[in-house]
């Protein structure tokens, strides 16, 4: 720690980020309207219990780098313990990951369990904490007076409690060798929880109010804050077993690397933001000053010195943390941490320079002998967005919230757009993906209601939009005018307006109002069907609003936060989540439970090959996406998600059966291997079957009567997760058909009065074992059920191949399908591979869907034929009320002789026209014959790193086709170096082919094509 007496030479003049004008327009706006006057007092309240505070104990509040921070009581870093109470052990869990409760102000020192209500620990710490400060008034370890590490409860020295739950900041250990890390909790989510709050909710309250009072107060914090920074290094901490945010790298400063980016980036704003009062606060220069001399500190005799000693010992650490990979996070935060940064420092001659370093091309390369650094060489901001980035906007972590770089990115992105001093770079401005990054946020919703919890997201059954924000998407309404970021804003404020606004600094802010309510006005628009496929997943919706009905399959990244779900399936029905994922683990901590079971095969509703764990691999591939009614479909293949199995493919059908109803067809198809097992499991609820005879298996897990719930094997990562199956029923030679049926039980509160959700599963394919078993989703999520049942299919073979074919009908109280069956194929073409599935509704309805592998002719019995891929026919009394072919040239039945010209068009592309990011356009050979509407699906044969299916944004003009927002850019070309251009996702010479789709509806509620 340097001593050295700092210059009074300092270049910053006035803060840039909010200005002097600025703050005298939110005092205005204070004036003028009543929702910025409930902001001001808002602030203001948040503020006043630190305003009352003395300078002398904000000051004290700040503890030095020696006193210890953990987000965990008991580690669980790397095994399979999860974290437990001293006193109620296993009570605690339901609480949350983080549980413990705190209160800095009237219980300083005390964390308190919230099940049993235990507190710890037990000695009054804060007497040893006073006496273990340095002359630097630093907390030094070991150091304290240590006559004052007893339990009071207990004050006898002979008393084996005398000890009892005592911590001297690093940790109580029991007579079992575990330690209790009770004051480095309270330290991080108390103590630093509080002082981050006092920060922001003082420069905040200045900020809206222009009284230097709060600066005041914040400038405070502040200083003592740069006094101890530099020391700052989350590395010791992990060396001596504390927990944090670091990613496994062991790096950060106050906190772990990843959650320092928000320290970061919230300290040099805050710095920034009071500037102009300090600048003028002689007061806060003498306290710091004097405070300095007495803890042997430099001195800092002006305002100026005094801010040049933030700038020195926070503003620029900052900086070199992030320069030095210690302040890291997701793609998106440690880059706006800079930027901020950057803007704080406010000097012409290195702000420009640093903001370029956020976009340059880098790495960060670990540096021998230092473990708590890096070198890292640039923000390589351009490269994640433009390269990594997918063409919807989303990151490659393969879970919602964690795909949302763009959400990081936000912050960086306004104060790049709002400064009027450093403008040369604008990520709105320059970056189509970032676009693209907002509109993915209402198009992976299902029912404008619920994203699907895929990967490392949500909880099991939750039922909940993953968003940047109202405030965010109106933000970027401001930006592109684009109305579907306005519509699903409206949506989140409970489709009202009269709260909107924009900020309180603005001229006009209730502009923003004006301009959102002109493009939500009207009726809500239908449900639609739609796909991402740069993420990988592909929604199906009835259009009905009440009663909704959606239908979604995930083909996209296995990797990072994903889980090895590929081709998972999922399904809204009856207000409730059909098919649950079990969305977040207990904890993303190492545990080998969450890989093994949480994020494995076997927890979710696809396929497994010989009990083995799925390949990671990019994506998967879409092969059809039809969006009308009332038959839709997709088609996705996932080709190498298994070693030696050539095909995995999913062929998922949503047929609406009235507005009230619809079911699904799912088609799972799997090639190579020697067993195949499908797995599902639907809400929580007693499962009823019919078809089987099981019986009970006596002790063991599904992995075998003899292996022992959460046992792992020598292999384990590369297995399904079988062990964590458990209460296992069997069938080892069922008859033929098979159903099963879940009466839903409410453990969300989705459930109406006098309603009960079902879901019947009619299992066509043979199969020769069915087992039923048990298995948990994350048990610390709040509301989360205690647990699912389980339902293996399984089929055995050499060189097995399997069509896994099963109807899953959500109904409530009463079934509306009457029967099920497998129709016999009288005729095929070879390696077409049918299958044909008859569906009667309870009113009499007789549906027929026909789905091959590859296009062909095809009779089933009935006298349908298909020539083609896919076909739908339904009648009513022996009379065809609707027939649709879709990929074929024909479709014959009873009454239908259903003709297409040909099963699809095709042709190369001539050229890629991507300059204009609002319209990237294709020119093909020959134009697509009139007629052709927009919505439907061009799939181009690229290169196959990355899937090339788009949808046609409107009705082809000539031999032109519009893609609208969603960018042809797959990325650089050279990373390393962006001048040498980029590289498309599509090239010409490809070839392309649009699937053709006719149908008929005679039952004059719709029109046919």
């Amino acid at each position: 720690m340097s001593l050295a007496v700092v210059s009074s030479a300092w270049s910053k003049e006035a803060s840039l980020t909010i200005t002097a004008r600025q703050r005298a327009m939110a005092v205005r706006n204070a004036e003028r309207f009543d929702w910025a006057r409930q902001e001001v007092a808002g602030a203001k309240r948040a503020a006043a219990p630190w305003l009352a505070l003395s300078d002398d104990e904000l000051w004290d509040l700040i503890p030095s780098q020696e006193l210890p921070r953990s987000i965990h009581v008991y580690s669980v870093y790397g095994s399979n313990r999860i974290a437990l109470c001293p006193h109620c052990r296993e009570g605690i869990i339901p609480f949350g990951n983080y549980p413990w409760r705190y209160d800095v102000a009237k219980r300083p020192w005390k964390i308190e369990c919230p099940n049993c209500h235990s507190i710890f620990p037990k000695n009054d710490f804060g007497a040893y904490y006073k006496s273990a400060l340095d002359e630097h008034g630093f907390f030094r370890k070991g150091q304290g007076d240590a006559s004052l590490l007893f339990n009071p409860e207990h004050p006898d020295p002979a008393d084996p409690m005398h000890r009892a739950y005592v911590d001297d900041g690093y940790g109580w250990t029991d007579g079992d060798g575990t330690r209790w890390d009770f004051i480095a909790v309270y330290t991080q989510w108390g103590l630093w929880q509080a002082i981050k709050g006092a920060i922001s909710s003082l420069e905040r309250a200045y900020t809206l109010t222009d009284d230097p009072a709060y600066a005041h107060k914040c400038g405070v914090l502040l200083t003592r804050l740069a006094d101890v920074y530099p020391d700052m290094d989350w590395n010791a901490m992990i060396r001596q077993g504390f927990s944090h945010s670091c990613g496994g790298s062991g790096r950060g400063r106050v906190e772990g690397r990843i959650w320092e980016t928000g320290n970061g980036t919230r300290w040099a704003l805050a710095y920034d933001h009071i500037v102009d009062a300090v600048l003028q606060d002689g007061d806060l220069a003498a306290f710091a000053d004097a405070r300095h001399r007495a803890q042997n500190l430099a001195p800092l005799p002006t305002p100026a010195a005094l801010l040049q000693h933030i700038e020195t010992g926070l503003i620029r650490e900052v900086i070199l943390g992030v320069k030095e990979g210690r302040i890291r996070g997701n793609e998106g935060m440690h880059q706006s941490t800079m930027i901020a940064a950057a803007l704080a420092l406010d000097k012409p001659d290195e702000t420009p320079a640093l903001i370029d370093w956020v976009f340059a091309p880098g790495d960060a390369r670990n540096i021998p002998d230092d473990p708590s650094r890096q070198e890292v060489t640039g923000g390589n901001l351009a490269t994640v967005i433009v390269s990594t980035m997918d063409r919807d906007g989303l990151g490659t972590e393969g879970a919602p919230g964690y795909s949302l770089w763009g959400a990081s990115l936000q912050n960086a992105a306004d104060l790049l757009e709002n400064n009027a001093t450093y403008r040369h770079r604008s990520i709105y401005r320059d970056f189509p993906k970032y676009r693209q990054y907002y509109h993915a946020t209402w198009r992976w919703n299902c029912l404008d209601a619920a994203t699907p919890p895929i990967g490392d997201s949500g909880a099991a059954g939750n039922w909940g939009r993953v968003t940047p924000g109202a405030e965010r998407l109106l933000r970027a309404f401001e930006i592109y005018g684009d109305a579907p970021l306005a519509r699903l804003a409206w949506e989140l404020l409970g489709r009202r307006l009269d709260g909107v606004h924009g900020s309180i600094f603005e001229d006009d802010p209730e502009a923003l109002q004006r301009a959102a309510a002109a493009v939500v006005e009207g009726p809500e628009p239908p449900l639609t069907s739609r796909f991402l496929d740069g993420w990988g997943l592909a929604v199906l919706q009835a259009p009905q609003r009440e009663n909704g009905r959606a239908l979604w399959v995930y083909f996209g990244r296995n990797t990072g936060h994903g889980h090895r779900d590929r081709l998972n399936l999922g399904l809204y029905a009856e207000n409730i989540d059909m098919l649950p994922d079990l969305g977040y683990p207990e904890y993303a901590s190492g545990r080998p439970k969450d890989s093994a079971w949480c994020r494995n095969n076997a927890s979710h509703n696809l396929a497994t090959v010989d009990g083995a764990a799925q390949i990671s691999s990019y994506t998967g591939y879409l092969l059809a996406f039809e969006p009308d009614a009332p038959a839709r479909l997709v088609d996705v293949a996932s080709p190498g998600i298994y070693e030696g199995v050539t095909t995995y493919r999913r062929n998922a059908w949503m047929v609406d059966v009235n507005d009230r109803y619809s079911y699904v067809v799912d088609v799972m198809r799997v090639r190579g291997g020697s067993s195949h097992t499908l797995a599902w499991h639907g809400p929580p609820g007693e499962v009823a079957t019919t078809g089987l005879t099981l019986t009970k298996q006596e002790g063991g897990t599904y992995a075998g009567p003899d292996i022992a719930f959460e046992a792992l094997g020598k292999d384990w990562r590369k297995e399904a997760g079988y062990s964590f199956l458990y209460d296992v029923e069997r069938d080892a030679s069922p008859a033929g058909p098979f159903t099963t049926d879940t009466a839903a039980i409410d453990t969300r509160g989705r459930i109406a009065a006098g309603r009960q959700p079902h879901l019947r599963m009619h299992h066509l394919t043979a199969v020769q074992e069915v087992a039923l078993a048990s298995g948990d989703p994350p048990q610390n999520k709040s509301g989360a059920p205690r647990r699912y049942r389980y339902v293996m299919a399984t089929r055995n073979g050499t060189d097995l191949e399997s069509a896994f074919c099963t109807v899953l009908e959500p109904y409530d109280s009463a079934p509306f399908l009457s029967r099920v069956r497998l129709l016999t194929v009288v005729s095929a073409t070879p390696d077409t591979n049918p299958v044909a599935i008859e569906v009667t509704t309870a009113d009499g309805r007789v549906d027929t869907v026909i789905a091959c592998e590859t296009a062909g002719r095809v009779e089933v019995e009935g006298g349908i034929v298909l020539e083609g891929l896919y076909g739908f026919l339904a009648y009513r009394g022996g009379r065809l009320e609707h027939a649709k072919l879709m990929a074929g040239t024909r479709l014959t039945g009873p009454d239908c002789d259903l003709r297409c010209e040909r099963s699809e068009y095709t042709g190369t592309i001539t050229r890629v026209l991507a300059e204009d990011p609002a319209n990237q356009q294709l020119e093909i050979s020959e134009a697509l014959p009139a007629g052709q509407h927009a919505g439907r699906t061009i799939f181009i044969a690229n290169d196959g790193v990355q899937d090339a299916a788009y949808t046609l944004a409107a009705p082809p003009q000539g031999r032109l086709l519009s893609l609208g927002g969603i960018t042809l850019v797959r990325g650089f070309v050279d990373p390393n170096e962006p001048a040498k251009g980029l590289r498309m996702n599509v090239e010409p010479g490809q070839s392309w082919r649009v699937p053709t789709m006719v149908s008929l509806d005679r039952t004059g509620t719709g029109a046919g094509r």
